[in-house]
């Protein structure tokens, strides 16, 4: 009865009747009908449109004050019941205008819950005579008709209530009992199918209808289904408060892993009970934070009451999901970067763990389409059993099939070290990607070949070999840590040796003469600002090539008699400096030994008896003489097509090409040969023509706001430069005017469009790799993250955490990374969904 009292309360009201008018209809309905006219929910109901397949922008008619909460319904379409010839007709509209007519969804074959709850809602369709288009109920052919009075029951004590399961159908005409058709035992029941059309005995029928066991056994899980209303709302709400703050708490989760992940930090401790004051990182990270965080203190409590009995979202095992879930963010966002980008190279490099297992670490270049950078990204670390040129290429190969990555076709170039497995004409790995990829042009990395420059260079005499040899059974603990991965370690270590001379004098009286070759590679780095330059991600082939012969005249420079002397001044002012403090032993003459001279013999064989003039000889100028060969042979690549091809994109060759109007016949031939599939030759030099004459134009352009904004300083200390922002200087003007300049007037001058060849050559020209550091950069985190107290770490792990640290400066999206993480389990999707 309260149940009844509260839905009377919604029928007072003559307009807050719950009715439903179909409009639009794409199918005539009766003549005498109002397009126009629109039935009216109760005030208190909701609009709820349906949304059916194949079938677009319709919607259900509420009242004006409701809101819109679309409903989807599924398999509605084709499922028109044919009752009778006249009722087809009438129902020949499509589903999507579903209102709560009993023609309509009595058409439904099957009945989804949703659908349910919404009839529900929007209650029984019950027009008023005076709502119907001639303003009265019409008339079958026997003159009866409707009558209104009919929705209306009247109790024993004089009270009238309103029936609230029979739903009138405004299109064929009928009465239909809608708690029947949705809650009755009884499907075949005629007021469910055929529906009630009996005028002439109208009140008896239903009155008999009412009392049916059928009908009372529907009417009672009406009530039941109305009473729960509530209570589900309230459920819901529930639910989705606890799946708000479950994804606060993983996001709490993700902070820490990626905090740990960068910092390279272990995650678990030896002992993680809670009873124990030190957890792990993890763990007594998340409970610090717990302190600031509403859900995760309310989650950690709840772990610690109920333990396994609830989820856990700090266990070891979700530990893993989420690193992984990070990592697999991570590459996907290098992977639409790398599909945007199109073109990109490779790098390759191994080395041994702290376990002795030889890992493999593979590095994409190409340029981010958003900034214009090139970008070198870590892609993944895997354990090789193999160190064969086919091994490499298996693992290669699999690692780009993981990610869809088409290399056969966009893969443009490849860059690794000497090694034979790498390098090699036959067997190598770079001759088995030219196999499958002919555009895939190998360049053996730049800083290696000079890296061998220097070794020749220091093994050349046994002067240069004690000046960089280490102290047998005696460590320096003073001075620098030499690392075989950072080449600019030998030269910060011979820096320092200079800079605390005076406590290592003695130490350095007991060098020994007999070093080994191996043991001389430790000096590779003296010309630290090439290596460093060589090893910058921004660098391209001109860039490399322009520098190197800058450093090649630069050397040849000082094989001269007026720079030995000025070499032998600094000497001379270094030791003046210590002369109170230490006594330095001068050269000593070497006693004049005369030789024999043989039969046929002309010339006669005269020592150097000077000891300056044989150091200059046989070290200074044998040291110098030995570098420029050495540069003059293993970088003697300049002359091959593609470089002179490339050479045409400096800024110097297009202001000769201008000015000169020689652009050579043949120029972009061996281009085309290599990326023919990507652009023509004759394209081209068509459009370089076009080019030539309005480059410097859109240069300027680029220029001119940096040249407004240049703040001048004014600091007294501005012109107190050290020396690395010197070196930092002298690359930046290098740099200037090669392919990467050119590349950046053109993207930011919008270019593409009207030189898409000249564009793409550019692209091509600067995804070209000119050394492979970033691969052995990637090694300094292995030995971070895989240390000796974290030997036994999962391969799987160990790639994630690779990826977490090195690509720290890729922005991390907490929720596309829960979506990631749901996925490893259906719990997670139950709880996070």
């Amino acid at each position: 009865m309260i149940f009844l009292a509260k839905k009377e309360e919604n029928y007072k009201s003559d307009k807050s009747h719950a009715t439903f008018n179909l409009t639009d209809i794409s199918a005539p309905i009766q003549k005498h009908e109002n397009p126009n006219q629109r039935a009216s929910c109760s005030s208190s109901q909701d609009l709820i449109p349906l949304a059916i397949d194949d079938v677009q922008n319709q919607r259900a008619s509420c009242s004006s004050s409701q809101d819109l909460i679309p409903l989807a319904i599924d398999d509605v379409q084709n499922q028109c019941a044919s009752t009778s010839s006249s009722h087809e007709l009438a129902i020949g509209i499509e589903v999507s205008e579903f209102g709560n007519d009993p023609a309509v969804f009595n058409s439904i074959h099957r009945i989804s819950p949703e659908i349910i709850e919404y009839l529900f809602k929007c209650g029984p369709m019950q027009p008023f005579s005076h709502e119907m288009p001639a303003e009265c109920f019409p008339k079958n052919s026997q003159g009866r008709s409707f009558h209104g009075s009919w929705f209306w029951k009247k109790l024993p004590s004089g009270e009238s209530v309103r029936r609230k399961w029979m739903s009138y159908s405004r299109i064929n005409d009928r009465l239909y009992c809608v708690h029947c058709a949705l809650f009755g035992k009884n499907k075949k029941c005629k007021w469910v199918c055929k529906m009630f059309s009996d005028w002439k005995n109208g009140p008896v029928k239903i009155c008999k209808h009412e009392v049916t066991e059928n009908h009372t056994f529907a009417s009672i899980k009406a009530i039941y289904k109305e009473a729960a209303f509530p209570l589900i709302q309230s459920m819901k709400e529930n639910e989705m408060e606890k799946l708000i703050m479950n994804k606060e708490v993983i996001k709490n989760l993700i902070d820490i892993t990626l905090y740990l992940g960068r910092h390279n930090l272990p995650f678990r401790g030896h002992r993680e009970g809670w009873q124990d004051k030190i957890r792990g990182n993890f763990k007594d990270l998340t409970i610090l934070l717990a302190k600031y965080s509403s859900p995760l203190a309310t989650h950690l409590t709840e772990v610690q009451l109920k333990g396994k009995h609830t989820y856990n979202f700090i266990s070891w095992q979700r530990q893993n999901q989420l690193i992984q879930a990070i990592a697999t963010h991570i590459r996907n966002s290098i992977k639409y970067e790398l599909v945007n980008a199109k073109y990109f190279a490779v790098s390759i490099d191994t080395t041994f763990d702290i376990s002795r297992k030889e890992q493999l670490s593979i590095v994409f270049r190409y340029i981010n389409k958003n900034t214009g950078d090139v970008c070198e990204r870590l892609i993944a670390v895997r354990q090789t059993l193999s160190t064969t040129g086919q091994h490499l290429f298996t693992i290669f190969n699999d690692i780009c099939e993981e990610m869809d990555i088409d290399w056969k076709k966009y893969l443009i170039g490849q860059s690794y070290d000497g090694a034979a497995s790498m390098r090699g004409a036959y067997n190598g790995l770079q001759a088995i990607i030219k196999e499958h990829n002919p555009s895939a042009t190998y360049v053996w990395c730049w800083a290696h070949r000079f890296s061998l420059v220097i070794v020749d260079a220091v093994s050349s005499c046994s002067q240069a070999k004690n000046l960089f040899e280490r102290y047998p059974g005696k460590p320096l603990h003073r001075l620098k840590r030499v690392e075989t991965t950072r080449w600019s370690s030998h030269s910060a270590a011979l820096h320092t040796v200079f800079e605390t001379y005076d406590s290592l004098i003695d130490t350095l009286n007991e060098l020994q003469n007999d070093v080994d070759r191996i043991t001389s590679v430790k000096a590779g780095t003296l010309l630290n600002y090439l290596l460093t330059f060589l090893q910058g991600v921004q660098i391209d082939l001109l860039a490399a090539t322009k520098y190197i012969q800058c450093v090649f005249e630069k050397i040849q420079a000082f094989r001269d008699d007026n720079q030995f002397e000025k070499f032998i001044e600094v000497k001379n002012q270094f030791i003046s400096s210590k002369s109170d403090e230490f006594s330095f032993t001068p050269l000593v003459a070497n006693r004049r030994r005369t030789k024999k001279k043989m039969p046929g013999e002309i010339m006669s064989d005269e020592p150097i008896s000077c000891p300056l003039t044989n150091f200059k000889v046989n070290t200074y100028f044998t040291i110098i003489d030995i570098v420029c060969t050495q540069i003059r042979e293993r970088f003697n690549d300049q002359s091959t097509p593609l470089y002179k091809d490339l050479s045409l994109f400096q800024v110097k060759r297009i202001i000769e090409v201008k000015e000169n109007s020689n652009l050579p016949t043949d120029a972009f031939n061996g281009f085309e040969k290599l990326y023919g599939q990507f652009v023509k030759a004759e394209d081209l030099r068509r459009e370089y023509k076009q080019f030539e004459n309005s480059y410097l134009m859109f240069e300027k352009l680029i220029k001119l706001p940096e040249k407004i904004h240049k703040q001048i300083s004014c600091d007294d200390d501005s012109n107190d430069e050290t020396e690395e922002e010197n070196t930092e200087n002298q690359i930046m003007s290098t740099t200037y005017g090669t392919i990467n300049t050119v590349y950046k007037v053109c993207q930011q001058n919008g270019l593409k469009e009207v030189f898409p060849a000249i564009f793409t050559a550019l692209s091509i020209g600067l995804s070209l790799p000119v050394s492979s550091p970033s691969p052995e950069r990637a090694f300094s985190k292995l030995k971070l993250i895989k240390s000796k107290l974290r030997s036994t770490m999962a391969e799987e792990r160990l790639d994630s955490l690779m990826l977490i640290s090195c690509e720290n400066d890729i922005d991390i999206d907490s929720d596309s990374v829960i979506n990631i993480f749901t996925s490893y389990s259906t719990v997670l999707k139950k709880i996070l969904c």
